[in-house]
């Protein structure tokens, strides 16, 4: 929202602040001839899939494995122990077979142990593609684009469900060979004339779209009085038809064109789906089948297994490949005022800015790492301020490759500059951009908005290096909805603001210890920490006065805990030495910087009190003068101030408690049952009453000094953070 000054924080979030990244990925494992060769491609994938969720990505894993049927190895609902995962597939590797000669008996004598309910005998790619869709149907927490399925198989396929059971092998009959023979591969490769003349590895190109729709046309006809339920046992094979009936569907018919559906369903749905081919042999029938379901960019063949996942692997982490662009045009009734900080995973980048503070005609900021030149592509992250007499615009280069384990933030500042002009009808607040204002949720009229921008898109490039589909960005609007008319619409003359006000009459404490019992009264304390304490001490009418969430500072996240606290102080003009745009909240506070805030709380405005280093040119003369004449901040024995030595929280206390007109008597004014600290358990310490006198709640009776008559509760400060 519009802060004292009229100025709102942008930010510019890939991918949206609202969407939570969680990624479903589904293995579908084939677990029969091939399973050997499936079991070391996984590893890789699994590996690279963890180094992501060690990042910071959310990756939910399931796995599916089949051979006649399939069985669900893991659930995306158990959670991803993919380290487990690995660990599970290199022991089966590299402990049982250490020179890593995985034979295929090894791996079926640990399917077999593993999965008892496997029906052991045939190749059943249907039954895992319906129970990997079933899988990701099952989680409505994860959009569907970021669902991915992954089929890991040979191609090889002869069996099938039925009513989508994939914890059931089916089988339909197959003639035998002319010569009698009721050799399987021969009946199966010859003697049907809907499929024989695909099922050789030289038919790449055949028609499989026309193939898969003539079995979708003829099944129609075939009743089940031809079907059997096949346990595994015996032979896939009864009452062979004679070749003189070619008019039926056989087993591998079947099969195939019941995988290309449930993956075709899959694909319907949003779902990316891949097939990998881990065989170094192209003599499998399903296996042109199910490449004629993927582009390029969703099919991996590979020989020997290296890099089956990596272009997968990409799919899955990348949110935006390298020449991504934003363009961002500001909204007419605004001006940039700084551009405040890149973020990358929460990390602020360093910036290379432009030479003069205010942006001209045009400006370059680089953010992130280079080689010292300033070409654009040594820099991560490059944007360029162009203006001329109609517009400003921002267009942000992104040079890496943005993934969903390190999201990235641009954040900048606006400052309104034709306000209509009564307050409470200039605009509308809708600062998430939905359309609809944020008071009452109700869409609202687009020509009563204030637009921070007049349009922000994305130009995105995806994880092959190709456009993607331009995105357009929320257009947030605010509105002036003071109850008078904010200072920044008055004339600069009549900018007057009444003084803030401590509280004196409300002893509460307003500094908090640690959790192992101490509050270290030697250590230093940060400006940031000082504005907490400072804002608590404001009395309820000067803080509902100057509340404010908006800062304008270049180096405040309006995320940070601090944040209201800046903001208030700073709308209040408490805060008056940070003109270089930079709060530094986490720096120590010296003794210069604290006098100059509680100096703004005083109805005094000026003093003769003078010190050996402290010039009469001194940025912060005056309020050194002024709080050392009311006694808030004392001078040293020598005639000196120290304006630039930082503060203890012992001395900040001190000074605070007199500011505030806090002073117990003794230790005996204090109470028993009071909150203590293992590092302020000296009563002889200079500090120990200021200490406990900052950190108790109480009620008391006695000016100038107190003594303590009741504890009380400290207030909820958290609901400010």
């Amino acid at each position: 929202a519009l802060d004292a000054n009229g100025q709102t924080q942008i930010t510019l979030s890939l991918p949206s602040a609202e969407e939570k990244l969680a990624t479903d990925v589904v293995l579908v494992l084939d677990a029969s001839k091939c399973a050997k060769d499936t079991l070391l491609a996984t590893i890789g994938l699994i590996d690279d899939l963890n180094k992501q969720v060690e990042a910071g990505a959310n990756i939910k894993l399931g796995i599916v494995m089949f051979k006649g049927n399939a069985v669900p190895f893991q659930s995306l609902s158990e959670g991803t122990d993919l380290k487990r995962l690995k660990s599970t597939f290199e022991r089966l590797v590299v402990e049982e077979d250490p020179e890593g000669k995985l034979t295929k008996a090894k791996v079926r004598a640990y399917v077999a142990e593993t999965f008892p309910e496997f029906m052991n005998t045939g190749t059943n790619i249907p039954a895992g593609l319906i129970l990997a869709n079933k899988m990701l149907d099952t989680d409505t927490e994860v959009e569907a684009n970021r669902k991915y399925m992954i089929l890991v198989s040979d191609g090889s396929t002869y069996l099938f469900t039925h009513n989508n059971d994939y914890s059931t092998a089916w089988s339909r009959h197959h003639s035998p060979m002319p010569n009698g023979s009721s050799d399987f591969k021969g009946g199966l490769y010859e003697c049907n004339w809907r499929h024989k003349d695909f099922l050789m590895s030289d038919n790449d190109t055949a028609d499989w779209t026309a193939w898969l729709k003539s079995v979708d046309e003829f099944s129609k006809e075939f009743t089940t009085d031809f079907d059997y339920i096949w346990t595994g046992t015996g032979t896939p094979c009864s009452n062979p038809i004679p070749m003189n009936e070619p008019k039926f569907l056989i087993n591998g018919d079947t099969s195939i064109h019941q995988a290309a559906t449930s993956y075709k369903q899959m694909q319907k749905s949003g779902y990316n789906c891949y097939y990998c081919h881990i065989s170094d042999s192209e003599d499998y029938y399903g296996r042109n089948a199910l490449k004629s379901l993927n582009d390029n960019a969703h099919l991996i063949d590979v020989e020997n297994t290296v890099d089956v996942f990596a272009g997968i692997q990409k799919d899955i982490i990348f949110l935006l490949s390298a020449d991504s662009k934003v363009e961002d045009t500001i909204g007419k009734n605004f001006d940039l005022v700084s551009v405040d900080e890149l973020t990358v995973g929460g990390k602020v980048l360093a910036v290379t800015k432009p030479e003069t503070s205010v942006p001209g005609d045009t400006a370059t900021y680089y953010f992130g790492a280079a080689d010292g030149s300033k070409d654009k592509t040594k820099y991560p992250f490059v944007l360029h301020y162009v203006s001329d007499k109609n517009s400003e615009t921002l267009v942000w280069d992104i040079n890496v490759d943005i993934t969903i384990s390190a999201p990235v933030q641009l954040k900048y500042t606006l400052k309104l500059t034709n306000p209509k002009s009564a307050a409470g009808t200039n605009g509308v607040n809708d600062l998430n951009g939905d359309g609809k204002e944020d008071a009452t949720g109700k869409g609202y009229d687009p020509n009563k908005a204030l637009y921070t921008n007049e349009s922000a898109y994305l130009f995105p490039m995806d994880s092959t290096n190709n456009k993607g589909v331009q995105q357009e960005f929320p257009k947030p609007s605010v509105a002036v909805d003071e109850n008078a008319i904010p200072d920044y619409l008055l004339p600069i003359l009549n900018l007057k603001k009444a003084t803030p006000k401590l509280n004196t009459r409300d002893h509460f404490a307003y500094v908090q210890g640690y959790p192992d019992g101490t509050v270290k009264p030697a250590g230093s304390i940060t400006r940031a920490e000082v504005a907490a304490i400072l804002f608590r001490l404001m009395d309820a009418d000067s803080r509902s006065l100057y509340y404010s969430t908006a800062s304008g500072f270049r180096d405040v996240d309006s995320t940070k805990w601090y944040n209201t606290y800046v903001a208030t102080l700073n709308n209040a003009d408490v805060i008056t030495d940070s003109r270089t745009g930079y709060f530094r909240p986490n720096d120590a506070i010296t003794r210069a910087e604290l006098a100059a805030m509680l100096a703004q709380f005083a109805e005094k405005k000026s003093a003769a009190i003078y010190f050996s280093d402290v010039s009469a040119g001194y940025w912060a003369a005056n309020a050194i003068a002024l709080t050392a004449n009311l006694g808030w901040i004392n001078g040293y024995p020598d005639g000196t101030f120290g304006p630039d030595k930082t503060v203890t929280r012992a001395e900040l206390m001190a000074m605070v408690n007199r500011a505030t007109g806090r002073a117990p008597e003794s230790a005996d004014a204090l109470l028993p049952n009071m909150k203590p600290w293992k590092d302020n358990a000296d009563t002889a310490r200079w500090y120990y009453l200021d200490v406990q006198e900052a950190t108790n709640s109480h009620t008391y009776t006695g000016a100038p000094t107190e003594t303590w008559t009741s504890l009380t509760a400290t207030p909820d400060w958290s609901q400010y953070e």
